[in-house]
């Protein structure tokens, strides 16, 4: 059996080498017709990462935006492992956020526009205005969908998270929130305030909570309702009495109430 490996190829009709993979059989009955965005950094200060949103059929492939077989082998490499863990999370299939993990995930958000324009932010008030955009958009669930939703899907996608559609609002808000606390940092970088970031100690590290294996939680997901409930079918309408007598006996016991 051949396997058909991600590899870089060249297009007769254009210069540039070009990514191409063929897509798992198992992964097209899944998600065949979706699209899976690819964002691929170019290490160079001058020209921007490589975005490319596909649809998934047989295969995908996009343009590496290099005549530089070096080069377009370094990219390619990077798109097949955006690649795989896309797979994996279609694999394994919807999977809940903890809210650790969507903090986390804001702050790889905010994290990379920084390092984009920490050297050279420009203008303060330019990061004022974007800061009170993202504020703005939280008011509502369309704005924050029109400001930073494509940005978080992006993330995902590159990440290769398949999650439920339950937490996409309080994704969105982390997100921009976090969006905002990094203009309002840029800002200051702009007007030639260096000073260390302290808000960036407040978002856990991604890369760890990957390596971490989830925790497993008796009660997770699982509410202040639900375990009321639970407590009132466990210990029943006579061991509920008992109980309550019990403590009136004792606060009687510290007031010296007449029993």
């Amino acid at each position: 059996m051949v396997l058909l490996m991600a590899r870089p190829i060249r297009r007769s009709d254009t210069s540039f080498i070009h990514f191409r993979k063929r897509v798992p059989a198992d992964i097209q009955r899944l998600a065949k017709g979706r699209t899976l965005t690819f964002a691929i950094p170019t290490y160079d200060p001058d020209e921007p990462e490589i975005v490319a949103t596909v649809t998934l059929g047989a295969e995908v492939k996009f343009s590496l935006r290099t005549r530089d077989p070096a080069v377009a082998k370094s990219r390619a490499g990077l798109a097949a492992a955006q690649f795989e863990r896309f797979c994996e999370g279609i694999r394994k299939g919807h999977q809940p956020l903890t809210n650790k993990q969507i903090v986390a995930l804001a702050g790889v958000l905010r994290r990379e526009m920084i390092a984009d324009w920490e050297d050279n932010p420009g203008e303060p008030e330019g990061w004022e205005i974007m800061r009170d955009l993202n504020v703005d958009a939280m008011e509502s669930r369309p704005a924050l969908e029109r400001m930073v939703g494509r940005s978080v899907d992006r993330l995902l996608e590159r990440e290769g998270i398949v999650t439920d559609a339950k937490s996409r609002g309080r994704r969105l808000e982390e997100a921009a929130d976090a969006l905002a606390s990094a203009a309002w940092q840029l800002s200051r970088y702009a007007i030639g305030d260096y000073r260390p970031d302290q808000i960036a100690e407040r978002f856990p590290d991604w890369e760890t909570l990957k390596r971490d294996k989830p925790s497993e939680s008796p009660t997770s997901g699982i509410t202040i309702n639900d375990l009321f409930e639970r407590w009132i079918r466990e210990t029943g309408p006579l061991r509920q009495h008992d109980h309550y007598m019990a403590i009136l006996h004792e606060a009687a016991e510290r007031t010296h109430w007449p029993r």
